[in-house]
């Protein structure tokens, strides 16, 4: 599971106004606070006040900025990805204009645009805009939590991209920066935590992978309400540890948590449940369960196909493991369309020239070889040597 955590931005600019800016900035807290406390519904209503109040022509250009990258960051976590780009797109150009230090800010925004196009399957404009995000942040907050949050939003994005040593390098330089300022209580530790697991259990560093997910959904029961969508994430990731050490009733309980967790906070429709169905379904297929397994798969299809993201890597990799359980039910038409649109995906989102499309190659040889094609098991397996040759 990937983790990506966002930065709400203060203003520091100020109308002519005083009394109209203090009510202003008063309102803008209070909706900051309800995004805390995840009450979505609230923070909206107030911050669309704020933008209609802004937008009159009382309040400064940049302060309407704010309030755009923090609508940006609400619709982010409610799912609706589009709404949250075109956000922060339109608030971009008055954080392209700050100058100094204040260039922290601009950093912090990059980095949101940058994970809600990731969240899209548009991982190349995100990585360009992690990497100039952090360019900024390495400038402007040398020791910061800007900082901290831009190693580990890039890394989580290498996660995806298969470049797992990377990501484990940034990771662990972001969990060094939150324990230097805040120790063991720093907010978003937990969330760093299940970023370098995540890249340690792709490394084959297993026990540090399990320790690091444990200790993040510690750090979460003890910090937040057992019902918040953060400790979700924590059961869901807990959930991918016990599946591996092959633990199922126990992995299963713990995506059942974070399944009941989100459709409680954040609505039966959220895309973020697609990832809990995926693991269940994977989880199922493991134990020869494949009605039950096709059923989680596509339960998580249809969420992300809801919200827009039938071209994302989440989407794929669902689409990935129905071709799979199709293979095995010997429906090798319907499993050869789906592995082609998988294919597809991945072709897209990371380059042609990923390993992370190498193996897909693989994959894709394999199944031919399985059903009898040699001519073509043997074009994708070369197209597969090829690629890994090309890497040494």
């Amino acid at each position: 599971m990937r983790i990506a955590v966002f930065a709400l931005l203060g203003i520091c600019a100020w109308a002519q106004d005083a009394e109209t800016i203090t009510n202003w900035e008063a309102k803008l807290r209070d909706a900051n606070t309800a995004w805390r406390s995840v009450d979505y519904n609230k923070a909206e209503a107030l911050y669309l006040e704020c933008l209609r109040e802004a937008e009159s022509g009382v309040i400064d250009t940049y302060s309407i900025a704010v309030v755009r990258n923090n609508l940006g960051v609400l619709n982010h976590q409610r799912g609706r990805y589009k709404e949250a780009e075109r956000m922060y797109r339109a608030a971009l150009p008055e954080y392209e204009q700050l100058a100094g230090l204040a260039r922290v800010s601009h950093a912090s925004i990059l980095s949101n645009l940058a994970e809600t196009l990731r969240m899209q399957g548009n991982l190349d404009e995100a990585e360009r805009l992690h990497r100039k995000g952090l360019l900024l942040a390495e400038e402007t907050d040398k020791a910061g939590s800007t900082l901290a949050i831009s190693l580990q939003n890039f890394a989580v994005l290498l996660n995806q991209r298969g470049r797992y040593a990377e990501s484990r390098k940034l990771s662990q330089r972001a969990l060094s920066l939150h324990k230097q300022r805040n120790g063991n209580l720093a907010v978003r530790l937990p969330s760093v935590l299940n970023t370098l697991a995540e890249a340690e259990r792709m490394l084959g560093l297993d026990d540090e992978s399990a320790a690091h997910h444990e200790e993040s959904l510690d750090l979460r029961l003890q910090s937040l309400p057992v019902d918040h969508p953060e400790v979700a994430t924590g059961w869901l990731n807990l959930g991918s540890v016990r599946q591996f050490q092959r633990r199922y009733a126990e992995a299963e309980e713990c995506y059942r948590q974070a399944i009941t967790i989100r459709e409680a906070r954040l609505g039966n429709d959220h895309p973020t449940l697609a990832a809990a169905h995926i693991n269940l379904g994977t989880l199922y297929a493991e134990q020869g369960d494949l009605v039950r397994s096709e059923n989680e798969v596509r339960l998580a299809m249809s969420l992300l196909e809801t919200a827009g993201l039938s071209q994302s890597v989440d989407y794929g990799k669902a689409m990935e493991n129905l071709a799979a359980l199709f293979q095995r039910h010997e429906k090798f038409a319907g499993a050869e369309k789906l592995y082609l649109q998988a294919l597809a995906i991945r072709e897209k989102a990371h380059g042609a020239g990923s390993p992370l499309v190498a193996d897909m190659y693989n994959s894709m040889a394999r199944f031919y070889e399985v059903i009898g094609r040699k001519t073509e098991a043997g074009r994708y397996q070369k197209r597969a040597e090829n690629l890994f040759r090309s890497f040494r």
